[in-house]
């Protein structure tokens, strides 16, 4: 990812996501639950970045707000989303969901 392979990331990343997603997990164990949603949001913001590279804005705003749905609370998500209405000429957008994000 870091020597600009994007298409390999993304295809680690889609890996990832689907391994996490099939791992057990007690729906009654609360911190389990929240810790695996915050992994697949990783792994799905870690995808976007990735498409986001390889020319795909429109595929990372898809994962990057499927990460911000599973963990509200990740950040990340969200200032990647940001750049992916960046890089579709969004700007607007960029900078409302910006400014609406806490520090």
């Amino acid at each position: 990812f870091g020597k600009g392979d994007f298409h390999q990331a993304i295809t680690a990343f889609t890996d990832a996501f689907r391994m996490l997603e099939e791992a057990p997990v007690s729906a009654e164990d609360d911190v389990a639950s929240r810790a695996r949603a915050r992994e697949l949001a990783v792994s799905l913001v870690n995808r976007a970045r990735a498409q986001i590279g390889a020319g795909d804005p429109l595929k990372a705003e898809q994962d990057a707000l499927q990460a911000s749905n599973l963990d509200p609370s990740y950040g990340r998500a969200k200032t990647v989303l940001a750049e992916a209405y960046q890089k579709q000429g969004r700007t607007k957008e960029a900078e409302a969901l910006l400014a609406a994000s806490p520090p």
